[in-house]
């Protein structure tokens, strides 16, 4: 229990920087906004749909899930993605983490990122919050680095909506 509470302790205080970060960003002046654009930030924001395809129980308790997501980001366009995830479920309090990788498709390439999620709630709704960590991507985005905050509520179906904020850096024109 200790080490739990060690856990989510450290992902808030990285979700407020997070959020902090984002916010910061999001409602800075015009003149700051073309500062960043310079610089090859694209402050962004968005929603989407994710489903799963592929769900398995293992032998340990963890689930391993594969999905498919689409949506729209503002200042980057329509994307597509696919994620593999590894959920660990605490019975006890209903708090799901769900860790992985995946890649986000847009017109102009792609972004690779790493994903840590958690949920909580024993039943259904149970919300969600979670970052996606840009490690590197292809075309555009070849040496982008970054960070999206993601939300949403995961519901009895296999797909779910999500809300994405965030700031893509490092992004050629």
């Amino acid at each position: 229990m200790k080490s739990l509470l060690g856990l989510l302790g450290r992902f808030s205080a990285l979700r407020a920087f997070g959020l902090i970060s984002v916010l910061a960003l999001c409602t800075q002046t015009r003149a700051l906004d073309l500062s960043l654009a310079n610089l090859g930030a694209i402050v962004t924001q968005g929603s989407g749909k994710s489903t799963v395809v592929d769900l398995t129980e293992n032998p340990d308790g963890t689930i391993s899930l594969a999905a498919e997501q689409s949506g729209h980001l503002s200042h980057l366009g329509h994307f597509t993605g696919s994620f593999d995830y590894l959920a660990t479920i605490d019975y006890n309090t209903g708090t799901t983490f769900i860790g992985g990788d995946g890649v986000i498709r847009l017109a102009a390439g792609e972004l690779f990122v790493s994903v840590q999620i958690v949920e909580v709630g024993i039943d259904y709704p149970r919300p969600y919050t979670g970052f996606l960590k840009i490690t590197s991507g292809t075309g555009r985005f070849a040496s982008a680095r970054g960070v999206f905050e993601i939300t949403g509520v995961d519901e009895e179906s296999l797909t779910d909506g999500f809300v994405l904020t965030g700031v893509v850096l490092n992004a050629a024109k």
